[in-house]
C-alpha cells in the first residue's frame, strides 16, 4: 500500500483507494426499513426509484488533492423523471457530451451542508458512473472541488468517516 510522508503532522497517510463510496443515498434511509420492500425499486447498484417519484442516480464527484490524484466521493443526485430515464437509457452506451441537472442526496459526516445542493450531471463512457460537479461555492464540499484539499485533510475525513 502506498503512503506518503505528511508535511503537515508528520505522520504516513495512505494514498492508494482512498475514495469513499456510499451505496445507497440518504433518501433511502429515509424510508423505515419495514417499507423498503414495497417502497423502493432497487433493480441495479446505480439507480433507485423510490415511490415512483424520488429518482436517484449513483456518481462520482471528484475533488483535487494537492499533490496528489484526485480523490472521489461515490454519492448520489436525485433527479427528475425524465433525466432518470435519458440516464438510464445511455448508462451502457457512451454519453460522453450528455449534461442533467439533479440535487446532491448525500451529505457525509463533516459536510452535512452539501445535502440538496444543484449539481451538473456530466455523463461519459459506458465505463465510467457519471461525474457530479457543484455549480458554485455553496457548500464545504464544492468550495473543496473548486481549490482541492491537502492529503492531511482528507485522510482526517476518511478517519472521521470510516474510522481508519
Amino acid at each position: 500500500m502506498g503512503k506518503i510522508k505528511c508535511e503537515c503532522c508528520g505522520s504516513y497517510h495512505d494514498t492508494e483507494n482512498m475514495d469513499i463510496s456510499f451505496k445507497k443515498p440518504m433518501s433511502y434511509f429515509q424510508v423505515s426499513e419495514s417499507d423498503r420492500e414495497n417502497r423502493i425499486n432497487l433493480d441495479s447498484d446505480d439507480f433507485i426509484v423510490i415511490d415512483n417519484e424520488i429518482f436517484l442516480v449513483r456518481g462520482v464527484l471528484p475533488i483535487p488533492v494537492h499533490d496528489h490524484e484526485e480523490f472521489c466521493w461515490g454519492v448520489w443526485a436525485r433527479v427528475d423523471e425524465q433525466t432518470f430515464a435519458d440516464i438510464w437509457h445511455m448508462f451502457e452506451h457512451d454519453g460522453s457530451g450528455l449534461i442533467f441537472d439533479g440535487l446532491l442526496d448525500d451529505a457525509p459526516i463533516g459536510y452535512k451542508d452539501s445535502y440538496d445542493q444543484n449539481v451538473k450531471i456530466y455523463l461519459g463512457t459506458s465505463d465510467q458512473r457519471p461525474k457530479f460537479m457543484f455549480l458554485d461555492d455553496c457548500c464545504k464540499m464544492a468550495h473543496e472541488q473548486k481549490n482541492g484539499v491537502s492529503l492531511h485533510d482528507l485522510s482526517e475525513t476518511r478517519e472521521a468517516i470510516l474510522g481508519r
